[in-house]
């Protein structure tokens, strides 16, 4: 009998708020999810190089779209140019029409805050069925 092994996905999670954080790392834990935090668009480049010098890969982003020292389109942009087929989703409060439009181009999954945790646990589950494939599509920056 032929055994199948999934990889347990990676997630980069890049929120300011700490209670919406703590909220998400929570989700994280309990689905059985590794994930890596930052709390700004700095940090978060600072960990996709660190990721990148390691050989470790990111299976997903789930990042807020407003950050303190800029968008988290930022983010996506960084996050996309190291692995380009990973699942992306941003949370937002609020989002205009415009980047609404450019999430759905790009295949960005959007997060409405207040989000329900059914929501976000739809993401993770397409995020699990999607690691085993995108392990081995990314590449370096």
């Amino acid at each position: 009998m032929r055994e199948t092994h999934y990889q347990v996905p990676l997630v980069l999670l890049v929120e300011d708020d700490a209670g919406v954080c703590a909220a998400v790392v929570r989700l994280l834990a309990e689905s059985h999810i590794r994930f890596e935090t930052a709390c700004c668009v700095r940090d978060a480049i600072e960990a996709l190089r660190e990721a990148q010098f390691l050989d470790v890969t990111f299976d997903g982003l789930l990042a807020d779209f407003d950050l303190p020292d800029g968008s988290g389109c930022q983010v996506v942009h960084a996050f996309r140019r190291l692995c380009p087929n990973a699942s992306v989703a941003l949370m937002s409060g609020s989002a205009d029409i415009q980047v609404t439009e450019w999430m759905r181009r790009d295949g960005v999954a959007l997060l409405v805050k207040p989000f329900l945790n059914d929501e976000l646990r739809r993401w993770l589950v397409r995020l699990r069925f999607r690691a085993p494939k995108i392990a081995k599509s990314c590449h370096s920056i």
